[in-house]
């Protein structure tokens, strides 16, 4: 009994501390100002995070991008594809040309 107590005790404070040790803030996320985006669930954007798909040698069309939009707390609010230009996608040497179409196109803004 005591031996099962004691299990019990141990899973109880390995939750509690993984709970109170998140920041919300989500690795390699682009920081943004606080804009409503679900007038319902009061969902906030904080942070956005993408990833490029589907770019091909000689593809002139473009690609798609993986978009998620996080709380503060860096739960997931959102989801979304946006498409990226060929025009977007040929000066694409930093990573900094996707992140400001990405913000533009949804309207966003980098927190400061």
């Amino acid at each position: 009994m005591k031996k099962v107590l004691l299990g019990m005790c141990l899973l109880f404070s390995i939750v509690t501390n993984a709970q109170t040790d998140t920041t919300g803030v989500i690795k390699n996320a682009i920081q943004v100002q606080p804009i409503q985006i679900n007038a319902l669930t009061k969902d906030s954007v904080y942070q956005v995070g993408w990833s490029v798909f589907g770019i091909s040698r000689n593809d002139t069309t473009g690609a798609n991008s993986y978009v998620q939009l996080f709380d503060r707390k860096g739960k997931r609010v959102s989801e979304m594809n946006v498409r990226i230009p060929y025009s977007v996608l040929s000066v694409w040497l930093e990573d900094i040309v996707i992140d400001n179409y990405i913000l533009t196109f949804l309207g966003l803004q980098k927190r400061q």
